[in-house]
């Protein structure tokens, strides 16, 4: 089994399973942070004989490897959720969308998923800069 994360502007799933994205594959992002949406891929090395859920876990962890806090209380930037796939299936996918304004400051951070009860887990590094230090990747005329 192999997991696989990604990071967009925006995701969803529609009826027929299959997934839609926009701005996929980002590694750097301003704060205070625009929508976020967690792509997650877990493809299966044969047939899935199963319908059991699989846990997943999304943790967003800091430079000193500990997860990010979002407020005083210590609520930490985590995510628990099952993946459902039904039996005879060779890909499960799921998004977690998140609203704006997620308080990370300026620095280097790392998005870890996991399936629980497995070593099965990705990670994706990403960079959180301040809005005024942005520079434009546009092509058009200025």
């Amino acid at each position: 089994m192999k997991l696989t994360l990604f990071v967009a502007d925006s995701a969803q799933i529609d009826a027929s399973g299959k997934l839609n994205a926009l701005g996929l594959g980002w590694d750097q992002i301003t704060t205070p942070t625009p929508p976020i949406s967690l792509v997650i891929f877990v493809d299966f090395e044969v047939v899935r004989v199963s319908n059991d859920p699989m846990p997943l876990t999304i943790t967003c962890l800091d430079t000193g490897n500990e997860p990010v806090k979002l407020d005083a209380e210590g609520t930490e930037l985590r995510f628990r959720g099952e993946l459902n796939t039904e039996a005879g299936a060779l890909r499960a996918l799921a998004t977690v969308n998140l609203a704006p304004g997620l308080p990370l400051s300026p620095g280097a951070y790392r998005w870890i998923a996991a399936l629980d009860g497995t070593d099965v887990s990705a990670a994706l590094p990403f960079k959180v800069i301040r809005a005024d230090t942005a520079i434009s990747t546009s092509a058009g005329p200025t």
